[in-house]
């Protein structure tokens, strides 16, 4: 007679996990919705410090509050604009909200002058037209549909850890691919939720990054180095980088009247390469745990994965790359506000999600593999 075998329950933890996220990608979508206009300016990084205003668009409340193309803000409610990044959908403009003036200070001709910037009670869902509607939802529908994946990878091999890595980097994808929360009021818009929702937005927005590549990398599908401070040792860095990301949450959700963290503008730029240099870390790990794999089947699945991982992580990479030259370059800028650029990045974001979900739960649970020895 057949040993029926008992069906492990699954982790408590794995349940809080996908809670945690469903949480924060439901604030997501909530915020890509009911977030307020933009100031309606194209900025860049001021020579001699500041927010330089290339462009004003008719009608935005930067044109209504007398910002004209060419001045610099230097500051705003009294708090140092240092560069673009200060000013722009990440830092202070998280605190902008309808009802509430907010004093500008700029400069022009070389002259000081105080201007007042106000935004209208209208909530980005009442702006889009029909064609930006289209493109929302394909990037909702394609953000749920890895978020789903991400859920059923971690609920179905939770006590793998290279299958929970990798579930967890399906749900770090699905923010890419859907549509991002952020944008103007975004902390006004978080601190109006109960505390106990805010635990986990905050959590996750501090605690995602691109080191989760690198681990992944380590682990799947069998782990990478048997020594085991190598890893820890290679993720200093990432360690470092939460810490930062922490203090700047914390300032831009819980001090509005501080929203731009303490620290030198080019903090910024340090952690889009201490994220690329992790990206870049996880595929030459990846490509190292390939080369000691024994097993004919899991190398297979594994070429399948590192093709995946090549285009999306490489296309990470490449937009972590625009992202920090675009300020400083026209043509950059082009290129990353390009709609056929978001296209091609949003395609290949999503082979790494569907190459992974369908490997994982293909191969189901296969006996340890063989490593050789990692040093």
């Amino acid at each position: 007679m057949p040993t029926l075998t008992q069906k492990r329950r699954t982790p408590w933890w794995a349940w809080l996990l996908a809670a945690s996220f469903l949480i924060g990608f439901g604030f997501d979508i909530y915020t890509s919705c009911m977030r307020f206009a933009r100031p309606g300016a194209a900025i860049s990084d001021a020579p001699k410090g500041g927010a330089l205003i290339r462009e004003v668009a008719p009608g935005s409340p930067m044109e209504k509050a007398g910002v004209r193309a060419g001045d610099i803000v230097v500051a705003v409610d009294g708090q140092a604009i240092r560069a673009a990044h200060d000013f722009d959908e990440i830092e202070m403009t998280w605190q902008f909200e309808p009802g509430k003036p907010f004093l500008l200070t700029v400069e022009r001709n070389s002259e000081r002058m105080q201007l007042t910037l106000l935004f209208p009670e209208r909530r980005v869902w009442q702006m889009r037209n029909r064609s930006q509607w289209l493109d929302y939802s394909l990037s909702a529908a394609l953000g749920l549909l890895y978020f789903a994946m991400g859920l059923v990878v971690l609920l179905a091999r939770p006590r793998e850890p290279g299958a929970v890595a990798g579930a967890v980097l399906l749900l770090m994808f699905a923010r890419f691919l859907g549509p991002w929360g952020g944008g103007v009021g975004y902390a006004v818009l978080f601190r109006q939720l109960p505390f106990l929702l805010q635990v986990p937005v905050f959590t996750l927005s501090a605690l995602l990054g691109g080191y989760l590549i690198l681990i992944f990398a380590a682990l799947y599908p069998r782990p990478v180095f048997r020594r085991r401070w190598i890893l820890p040792v290679l993720l200093v860095p990432a360690l470092l980088m939460i810490v930062n990301n922490v203090l700047r949450l914390y300032h831009r959700f819980y001090m509005p009247a501080q929203a731009i963290a303490p620290g030198p503008p080019w903090a910024f730029r340090l952690q889009l390469a201490v994220e690329m240099a992790n990206v870049l870390g996880g595929l030459v790990v990846l490509a190292l745990g390939y080369k000691r794999l024994k097993d004919a089947h899991e190398r297979r699945s594994l070429r399948r994965i590192s093709f995946g991982a090549l285009a999306s992580f490489g296309a990470l990479v490449f937009s972590f790359w625009l992202l920090s030259s675009e300020p400083s370059s026209p043509v950059f800028r082009r290129i990353f506000e390009s709609q056929a650029t978001g296209f091609v990045l949003l395609v290949l974001w999503s082979i790494f999600p569907v190459v992974f979900a369908h490997t994982v739960l293909r191969s189901g649970s296969r006996p340890a593999s063989s490593i050789g020895n990692s040093e």
